[in-house]
């Protein structure tokens, strides 16, 4: 009974930090009587998960003065340069690769040439070759890279990352092949897209699946 207590309190803990990471991300900058009143979370709470939110870095404290006398009110905003995600965009044509920080902004991006008419170790390859590329131009820590996101063209099953087609290659499973072989940065989130997001699928397509996975678990690297 104890330990279903504490899983519970352990989700509920969850869903109050994606709520409040993603209000200031969504209306910030917040005060956290701001974020108490509109999340309708006790102050208590609030001040907890903002201490939480501020040690992992997410959130970062401004000073505003006030418009009347007193002190001044302690606003939170996102860090967006706290963390990054790489999205890869895997074309038949081309493989473009771009980091893009927590607004969603790309910072760097490569493109390639696909070289589809070589075999699965050869894509592979070439999406490891860019993605160590784009985050070697960013100047973006490794240790920032929250996720990785790969649009690719074809049919995926989301359970084990297997992409059943792919611009004619065959990568079964691609997304347990990549995070063995091919992703070279410690990344804790791997997202694997396809066409069906239509003109999303692309690199920014890719990237905000990790972004949306990040803010509703207020959690990124290390817990």
């Amino acid at each position: 009974m104890t330990s279903v207590r504490t899983a519970n309190l352990g989700l509920v803990q969850k869903i109050n930090r994606s709520i409040v990471l993603s209000i200031i991300r969504d209306r910030g900058p917040l005060s956290r009587a701001d974020i108490s009143r509109r999340t309708k979370l006790t102050r208590s709470t609030v001040s907890s998960i903002v201490s939480y939110l501020t040690r992992k870095n997410l959130v970062k404290e401004i000073e505003l003065s006030s418009s009347g006398v007193g002190r001044r009110d302690i606003l939170l905003k996102l860090n967006p340069k706290a963390y990054y995600v790489v999205g890869v965009d895997l074309g038949t044509l081309n493989t473009i690769a771009a980091v893009v920080d927590l607004e969603g902004k790309i910072v760097e991006r490569v493109e390639h040439p696909t070289n589809g008419e070589k075999n699965r170790d050869d894509v592979i390859e070439r999406v490891k070759v860019a993605i160590r590329e784009v985050i070697t131009s960013s100047d973006v820590n490794l240790q920032k890279i929250a996720g990785i996101g790969l649009a690719v063209p074809g049919l995926v099953d989301s359970k084990s990352g297997g992409v059943a087609q792919a611009g004619g290659l065959i990568f079964d499973p691609l997304k347990r092949t990549m995070k063995k072989r091919a992703f070279p940065v410690p990344a804790k989130t791997v997202k694997i897209v396809t066409p069906s997001l239509g003109r999303n699928c692309t690199v920014i397509g890719a990237a905000t699946l990790v972004l949306k996975d990040i803010f509703k678990s207020a959690k990124v690297v290390s817990s």
